[in-house]
């Protein structure tokens, strides 16, 4: 029986010795809080910019500050105050991935896109991509909440 345990633990793949997910995440910021102990604090002076629309570094202009080391009850601070910080893109992965689970469990893309390939030239598989792509990139840009339209411009025609 011993040996049927072994056999079957030697068949494991590494990824179940993988921590969960966030014990990865406390571990990082565990080591994030201890080097703001180790490396010495220092800031860029940024200064609006013509053109850029939010301030930006002045190159050369680096100079060190007074540090500010995390302490023990600021390491168990860190993720919520981060969730708070972040919670519009939060919300808005959440929003967009459950739209996007209904539409794909309801098979609405697949049959869109297969009505689309017998409508447009009876099967034309180039054309209708090319057309799909197009639209969901014009969709992209059209309404997007921050500046990643060049981003998405370029990543749905690639």
């Amino acid at each position: 029986m011993s040996e049927q345990k072994k056999t079957i633990e030697k068949k494991k793949g590494w990824w179940t010795r993988i921590p969960n997910t966030y014990v990865i995440l406390f571990l990082l910021v565990c080591v994030a809080a201890a080097l703001t102990w180790i490396l010495p604090a220092g800031e860029f002076t940024r200064e609006a910019m013509e053109g850029v629309g939010r301030p930006a570094v002045v190159p050369g202009s680096y100079h060190a500050v007074e540090a500010a080391h995390t302490g023990l009850f600021d390491i168990f601070k860190a993720i919520p105050q981060g969730f708070v910080s972040s919670a519009n893109i939060i919300a808005i992965i959440m929003l967009s991935t459950g739209a996007f689970t209904v539409v794909n469990k309801t098979g609405a893309l697949e049959n869109g896109v297969g009505v689309l390939l017998k409508k447009v030239n009876k099967g034309n598989v180039p054309g209708t991509l090319v057309i799909c792509t197009g639209n969901y990139c014009w969709t992209g840009n059209s309404d997007s909440i921050y500046d990643c339209r060049r981003f998405n411009r370029v990543g749905t025609w690639i």
